[in-house]
């Protein structure tokens, strides 16, 4: 679990996640990720942490409780390592913000991606209680979720009311992706209102392409 940002040793390692974990949480817009994905690190960390206390101690420490937070660990690892990627490399957010949240900025590259003229088309493929299933693609072939060359993630805006709105100013970033499926989550109190979608791609460098047609359901109850 070597040579990078996080450390090797399990105290340093459990240091560095909950300096991380604490950092997305209390400014999840800085890092353009959702207060529930700040949320879900801190929930892996805290387990962790957890373990590795019981694994420690010397009246606790046996081989099964060393397993455990091996496995935590792992967990932990996947799930901030996840998140550190994204950030990583999405240059709408600072250098200064990446390396304040304990990763490396990226090496910068010679290749010009600029972000496609297109704009994606969202689709809305089922609704469960309190969530709606998102399906972002090409609008030249919608089955296809790859995103078209230049295109580094997709951010994906909502708006929820008791009627549609038409237009992407009356949403706010739900999160930006770079798969094509998406889970949006609601909050019991909106149920019955429509939420409505909008996306667009996002580079490497911040530029972002134009907006996707509207897209609304209502949100089950």
């Amino acid at each position: 679990m070597g040579a990078d940002y996080i450390p090797e040793k399990d105290g340093d390692a459990a240091g560095w996640m909950r300096a991380f974990a604490n950092s997305l949480a209390a400014s999840p817009a800085t890092y353009q990720i959702t207060p529930g994905d700040a949320a879900g690190v801190d929930v892996a960390v805290q387990a962790y942490q957890a373990a590795l206390a019981v694994a420690i101690k010397p009246d606790t420490r046996t081989k099964p409780s060393v397993h455990v937070k091996d496995q935590m660990r792992k967990t932990a690892e996947r799930v901030c390592r996840r998140f550190a990627m994204l950030i990583k490399h999405n240059d709408a957010i600072s250098d200064a913000d990446k390396v304040g949240l304990g990763i490396n900025a990226p090496t910068r590259t010679r290749t010009n991606r600029t972000v496609p003229h297109e704009s994606p088309l969202v689709n809305i493929l089922r609704a469960t209680p309190g969530e709606h299933h998102v399906h972002v693609a090409t609008t030249l072939n919608s089955k296809r979720g790859g995103k078209p060359f230049g295109a580094f993630c997709t951010q994906v805006f909502v708006a929820v009311s008791d009627s549609q709105v038409t237009e992407p100013q009356q949403a706010r970033l739900y999160g930006s992706f770079t798969t094509p499926s998406i889970t949006v989550k609601h909050d019991h109190a909106q149920g019955g209102k429509y939420a409505t979608y909008f996306a667009r791609w996002a580079g490497r460098r911040g530029d972002v392409g134009p907006w996707s047609i509207a897209k609304s359901m209502r949100i089950a109850a």
